[in-house]
């Protein structure tokens, strides 16, 4: 008993250690990708920016931020649904 209890807790510690790791990784890829898609979403790119901004801010540099918008991209969505405007628009 006292060789097979400790064989037993640090397999059913592996396993269970394994698993949780696995769920983690799951959740991390579903927080940061579209679903629809799997394009990053939202939440990737304001970390990535606040990231970004943090270092050149460390390092007394300057940064720059560029935006692009789709006009009337609403009415696409509206017309064919929207698996259709992300599918078409979404690199």
């Amino acid at each position: 008993m006292l060789l097979v209890y400790p064989i037993a807790l640090g397999y059913v510690t592996y396993v269970t250690a394994t698993n949780l790791a696995e769920h983690k990784r799951r959740l991390m890829l579903m927080s940061t990708h579209d679903g629809m898609t799997n394009v990053y979403n939202r939440h990737h790119w304001e970390q990535l920016l606040h990231n970004e901004y943090e270092i050149c801010r460390h390092i007394d540099e300057p940064s720059t931020l560029a935006l692009i918008d789709i006009d009337h991209f609403k009415t696409i969505n509206d017309s064919f649904g929207h698996h259709v405007g992300m599918k078409r628009f979404c690199f």
